[in-house]
């Protein structure tokens, strides 16, 4: 038989090709990119380190005070801070108060307004405290309000709530009436001309019952 072997392809190798060199203005440049860049990243670094610093100390100088609480119950416990309270009957020991939740928006509290102030006026010399405690998100509302019905007696503010939700309030306005030792007498929700002559009798019972037993 013939043979009719092929043969077998070869294989041809060719040289590496070189990488032409780098010049070496571009190595120059190149490194001082880099040099520049480290400069920049260790000067960011530095500033961001700094203020992190600055503001730590500031908040460690100036903690932030915690929320006003209302009533006997603290709001945010835990708090470093000492809270002062919206209201504390402790500061009225020893006297009648009429403790009186109101609002700008409150309809009712435009004429409850002008019979607080004519009760304070008529019975502060005899021991009664008229406290009232306004509910406004906006303390401007509430000065807009207080022009046209001007308060001689004490006004305080709790645009949060705080010191309502501990009185349990459920209408406005809403009234809560003490005697000389802090004990609850009466609450009142709501404002009707045609019982403020009870209220007023009911008070004017416990600012003579107080004075008796002082004369005794």
């Amino acid at each position: 038989m013939r043979a009719t072997g092929r043969k077998a392809p070869c294989s041809v190798l060719l040289p590496a090709r070189r990488q032409p060199a780098e010049p070496w203005i571009f190595r120059t440049m190149n490194m001082i990119l880099e040099n520049r860049f480290r400069q920049r990243l260790r000067a960011i670094s530095r500033w961001g380190f700094a203020l992190l610093f600055a503001v730590s100390v500031s908040l460690l100088s100036h903690p932030i005070p915690a929320a006003a609480e209302g009533g006997a119950a603290a709001a945010g416990q835990g708090a470093s801070a000492p809270v002062t309270p919206i209201f504390d009957l402790e500061e009225h020991r020893g006297h009648v108060v009429y403790v009186d939740f109101w609002a700008s928006w409150c309809q009712p509290c435009r004429k409850s307004f002008p019979w607080l102030e004519k009760m304070h006026e008529r019975y502060a010399d005899q021991g009664l405290d008229v406290v009232a405690i306004n509910l406004d998100k906006e303390r401007k509302k509430a000065t807009a309000f207080l022009e046209k019905f001007p308060a001689s007696f004490e006004v305080r503010y709790d645009p949060q709530g705080l010191a309502a939700q501990a009185f349990g309030v459920e209408a406005m306005p809403s009234a809560f009436l003490f005697d000389r030792e802090g004990k609850q007498v009466a609450t009142y929700q709501g404002f009707h001309e045609k019982e403020s002559a009870a209220v007023e009798a009911t008070v004017a019972k416990l600012l003579a019952q107080a004075a008796g037993k002082e004369r005794e």
